[in-house]
């Protein structure tokens, strides 16, 4: 990473402050999975947020993250929020093994719907989404602006989130998934489904056309 930031960045990207580039790429690395708060960071970095917002579109271009953005179209008391930033490198992210399942997933998804976009002609968007009530599931898949599929990341927790449930009944995607790290046998509770991650990607294409 700091070869990157420090010769590929360097060379095509008129960013002189490096040093600060990299601990800004340091508190993204700590923060996957969570709200990136531009002007928090700023703060700590004693940097514009002007400056980050620029930063984090190189970093974008370099395909070092993707920025994964809430959706508030048809939720009650939805709140514009921050985006979440995600790792093309899972081995870049520096938190616990769920932070890290959590990005792995991410990738996973995003590739999906690029295939998706590409074989297709159809536009899809990857997402979050978060309500005032701290409400939150991980992933929102919409096509041509049409949810499509709701995905929450537990490595190894099987209780059904509720957040999940709430949204699946408000939303009406197509699917619901829990999607889980350890697993012994795929179940439905309801019409949410439960998998291991293995089988999700085995099967991912019947939960998202």
């Amino acid at each position: 990473m700091q070869r990157l930031l420090m010769d590929d960045v360097r060379d095509l990207e008129p960013i002189r402050n490096l040093a600060a580039l990299e601990l800004f790429v340091e508190a993204l690395r700590s923060r996957v999975g969570g709200e990136v708060v531009l002007a928090k960071i700023a703060q700590e970095l004693q940097v514009a947020p002007k400056t980050l917002t620029s930063w984090l579109e190189v970093l974008e271009r370099m395909y070092i993250i993707f920025v994964v953005r809430p959706f508030s179209k048809s939720i009650p008391r939805s709140l514009r929020k921050a985006p979440k930033v995600y790792f093309f490198d899972t081995g870049d992210v520096a938190g616990d093994v769920g932070a890290k399942f959590e990005n792995q997933l991410a990738c996973q998804l995003l590739k999906r719907i690029h295939f998706l976009e590409d074989s297709t002609g159809f536009n899809y968007k990857l997402h979050y989404v978060r309500d005032k009530e701290k409400r939150e599931v991980d992933f929102l898949i919409t096509k041509e602006n049409k949810v499509e599929l709701l995905v929450e990341a537990k490595y190894a927790d099987v209780a059904i989130s509720k957040n999940l449930f709430y949204f699946s009944e408000l939303l009406k995607p197509k699917n619901a998934i829990q999607v889980l790290g350890v697993l012994t046998k795929p179940m439905e509770v309801g019409h949410i489904k439960v998998c291991e991650v293995m089988d999700f990607t085995r099967l991912h294409h019947c939960y998202l056309e």
